[in-house]
């Protein structure tokens, strides 16, 4: 009996999604300097080592008064939430409505799971601004001082050995992680298991964010640690067959989740500021590396490929 190959040709448009806005940030930040040359000063109140903004900016605003921060914090939330659900859904109805020609069915089902989705999407938001972007910003700015404690060498090992945790850890935590895994093993029909996937992805951010800390701490050139990272994926991606490589390229977009982006633009901005770097920057663009080399080797260590093996059984059927 002929074994359906899996068809993961869905994969690889979040590669495109991903590469596309550093394009136009590149060309953005080419006309500002073509056109705005000479026009801009330094800022006094925000440093190029980014500060996450507290939640009190309103004026009048005291930490010590918990009600009130959580108050802004909820009013933030609220509003940021909203701005990213409600044009999504408004253009989504409009689409049912004109291309389709009529309302969608289970209307109350939907309003529900779009209120879920508020709620959610609050509490989430609030939860971060309150505590994961703090806990990163404190933890980044204590570590630098492991130096003092633990001598030169080993205080630089457990710096780099947390982020290295950090990261697996807060990959762990991407919802949309273990939603690519239950699609990935059931496409491929359990060939390529679900946590092989996640502990694949984990792993390569993990590497990624110590590269992206090797690179703070020892003032690395970022460029060439990323041609470098990058022409070995592309020599992996040659190697390999293009269902995994869709895949794998499609995996780093977990780094930018949204349980991923704070906790590493906070623990990056505080270690830069540590160290006394201009800016924290970078530990992102390495941490998408990661990801894909670590499941191109995965996919290689399995032998054959998982895409193909189907395909071999059936042709000798």
């Amino acid at each position: 009996e002929e074994e359906e190959e899996p068809d993961l040709g869905g994969f690889g448009i979040v590669t495109f999604a991903s590469l596309l806005p550093v394009l136009t940030v590149w060309a953005l930040s080419y006309y500002v300097i073509f056109t705005k040359t000479g026009e801009y000063e330094a800022n006094p109140l925000c440093p190029a080592a980014v500060e996450i903004v507290n939640p009190t900016i309103l004026p009048g605003a005291d930490d010590d008064d918990g009600n009130f921060v959580m108050w802004c914090a909820f009013m933030k939330a609220a509003k940021s939430s909203c701005q990213a659900v409600f044009p999504l859904v408004g253009f989504l109805f409009l689409v049912q409505f004109i291309g389709i020609g009529g309302p969608p069915t289970n209307v109350r089902g939907l309003l529900a799971g779009l209120l879920a989705t508020l709620v959610g999407m609050i509490c989430f938001n609030i939860g971060l601004v309150l505590s994961l972007m703090p806990i990163g910003q404190a933890v980044g700015r204590d570590m630098p001082k492991a130096t003092e404690a633990y001598g030169a060498f080993f205080g630089d090992v457990v710096m780099l050995l947390f982020g290295f945790l950090a990261g697996v850890g807060s990959t762990l935590a991407e919802p949309a992680l273990s939603a690519l895994g239950d699609t990935v093993e059931a496409l491929t029909k359990g060939k390529f298991k679900k946590m092989s996937l996640i502990g694949a992805v984990a792993l390569g951010v993990g590497l990624g964010i110590t590269m992206g800390l090797c690179k703070i701490r020892y003032h690395l050139n970022l460029f060439w640690l990323l041609l470098t990272c990058y022409s070995f994926a592309f020599a992996l991606t040659a190697v390999s067959d293009e269902a995994m490589t869709c895949v794998a390229w499609d995996s780093a977009g977990v780094t930018t989740g949204p349980v991923t982006v704070p906790i590493v633009l906070a623990l990056g901005g505080a270690v830069a500021r540590s160290n006394h770097v201009a800016e924290g920057f970078g530990i992102l663009s390495c941490a998408s590396v990661g990801p894909i080399v670590c499941v191109l080797l995965a996919a290689k260590l399995r032998g054959p490929s998982t895409a193909a093996a189907p395909a071999t059984a059936a042709s000798n059927t």
